[in-house]
């Protein structure tokens, strides 16, 4: 299985429009965006700024391509992108090449937006044609100088993904399609057109067949292939294909820590990708393989954490592979003193060098996890609670001090921060997720007054569900299944079925395809 699904990847404008149709005037929609826009918009002169029918008019008219962003005010990888690429002058530049749009999920319509485009995860970042065609789902974790890179081809010679992959399988790639295939990010891939055994065949082939002239897309490529498979590695359909790569995984992995170029185009696979490709490659975590594999991936985040041209986020990741494979080792021991130390200090040098609200975004909340790894427990408290005293989104620091919390089994702490943040949160879509992040949350505890408080909570989930158009669409569908997941104890209830009555009338106000869900929804509690 693949870790995020999609719908189809081209929808004709019309549906597009008509699927988004809005009761709202477009003016009002523009000063909410414009609300968002002072929050996190990074050169707000860039972007278009007006309703995404009026942007897809305007590329029409104007004979160009899209360019749109889906995010999220508070999303660290969202704001990693803003720090990296779109706050640089370069990008202002480049992006009079295109209609460029900025899609923040909290916006009217956001969400059946982001469902008609297939965008889910934050961040999202796709290139269109003025019909909605997809060309590119772009990598979401590029530097600037990668970012130019990867847009040239759909730029200069209208290239697209689709038909680069359709070369690639039928195994007719031309040179040019090489870049467009590196830089697209392949997890995000529509799943009912790019699926499993197929997927990770193209990854393969791609990853034996790219030039040897191309050492980082090389990299990439057996980057990709090795994520792939570790997120497939328990598919049966595709064991034929996994046995392949672990075989060949020496190639693979020779391609990636090849030299300090190959490993600085990997780097996301080398500071997040330690512990599962282990598990895929070796199972357990002992003899000369694993020995050879831990030293030769140690060198390379060394190296990404001494790179000065790195981002703060960056070379604070690069200590995840240490922690990871020391969790390996030693899950249930406490972590080395130097390690410790070692990371408390990274977080501590990241803490002082992010100094854009973005870069802090970005990584806080990175650095903070990082020491409750270690068991620093105090310093990820510490450093949480300052960050949310200051911040522009303090909601996304009080879920993480929550989750803190809970971890060490302070239930009252931990109820404490989830209802804060709830209560603090600001967005649409995002007001959805913190309340269902609460509803989660308080499922798991068990007290005398358990029942009412979740109540409460699940009849505010549905007053603001339900008073959206888009309340049962994108990313807040995936929300509602959750909250039918967390109250199944409940479902049988009579105080909660009476609750499900009420507002499963209220599916009939909203936009199509989110009274659809909706109805789905209600319908489903009643199993």
């Amino acid at each position: 299985m693949r870790l995020t699904q999609f719908a189809p990847i081209f929808l004709p404008l019309g549906l597009l429009f008509n699927a988004c149709a809005t009761t709202q005037a477009p003016e009002a929609v523009v000063k909410d965006k414009k609300e968002h826009v002072l929050q996190g918009q990074p050169q707000p002169e860039v972007w278009f700024q007006g309703t995404p029918e009026q942007a897809f008019a305007q590329a029409k008219a104007d004979n160009k391509l899209l360019f749109v962003y889906w995010g999220a005010v508070w999303c660290p990888p969202c704001n990693e992108l803003k720090s990296e690429v779109f706050s640089k002058p370069r990008f202002a530049e480049l992006m009079k090449n295109f209609v460029p749009v900025y899609l923040d999920g909290d916006t009217d319509q956001a969400q059946v937006w982001g469902e008609r485009l297939s965008a889910s995860g934050y961040p999202t970042v796709l290139v269109l044609t003025p019909d909605g065609r997809e060309l590119y789902r772009l990598s979401t974790s590029l530097n600037e100088d990668e970012f130019h890179a990867a847009v040239q081809p759909v730029l200069k010679e209208n290239q697209n993904f689709a038909e680069a992959f359709k070369r690639l399988e039928n195994r007719e790639t031309k040179a040019d399609d090489w870049k467009i295939l590196a830089y697209t990010s392949w997890d995000q891939l529509p799943e009912g057109r790019y699926t499993g055994d197929r997927l990770l065949n193209a990854a393969k082939r791609a990853a034996d067949k790219v030039p040897a002239n191309m050492p980082k897309e090389k990299a990439i490529f057996a980057a990709n292939l090795l994520n792939l498979a570790n997120m497939q590695k328990d598919d049966k359909e595709s064991a034929n294909s996994l046995a392949d790569i672990k075989i060949e995984s020496k190639r693979y992995l020779d391609a990636i820590f090849a030299n300090k170029d190959t490993i600085q185009a990997a780097r996301s696979f080398v500071n997040y990708s330690a512990k599962p490709t282990v598990e895929f490659l070796l199972g357990k975590p002992k003899g000369k393989p694993y020995d050879d594999l831990k030293k030769r991936w140690l060198k390379a985040a060394a190296e990404i954490a001494a790179n000065p041209n790195n981002s703060v986020d960056t070379r604070l990741a690069a200590w995840n592979p240490a922690i990871e494979f020391q969790k390996l080792e030693a899950p249930d021991a406490a972590v080395p003193a130097k390690l410790k130390a070692d990371v408390q200090a990274a977080a501590a040098e990241a803490d002082k060098n992010a100094e854009t609200a973005f870069e802090r975004h970005a990584v806080i909340s990175s650095a903070a996890y990082m020491l409750r790894q270690v068991g620093d427990f105090d310093g990820a408290r510490k450093l949480l609670e300052t960050e949310a005293a200051k911040t522009d989104t303090p909601w996304y620091y009080y879920s993480s001090l929550a989750s803190l919390e809970q971890e060490l089994k302070n239930e009252k702490a931990a109820q404490t921060w989830a209802a804060k943040a709830r209560e603090s949160v600001v967005g649409r879509a995002s007001r959805i997720q913190w309340i269902t992040n609460d509803i989660i949350l308080n499922a798991k505890i068990k007290n005398a007054d358990q029942k009412a408080y979740m109540l409460n909570l699940t009849k505010e989930y549905y007053e603001t569900a339900t008073t959206l158009d888009d309340g049962f669409s994108g990313r807040n569908w995936a929300r509602a299944k959750k909250v039918s997941d967390s109250l199944k104890d409940w479902h049988k209830d009579p105080a909660f079925t009476a609750l499900f009555s009420t507002y499963e009338k209220k599916c009939s106000g909203l936009e199509k395809e989110s009274q659809k869900n909706c109805e789905k929804h209600f319908a489903e509690l009643k199993d």
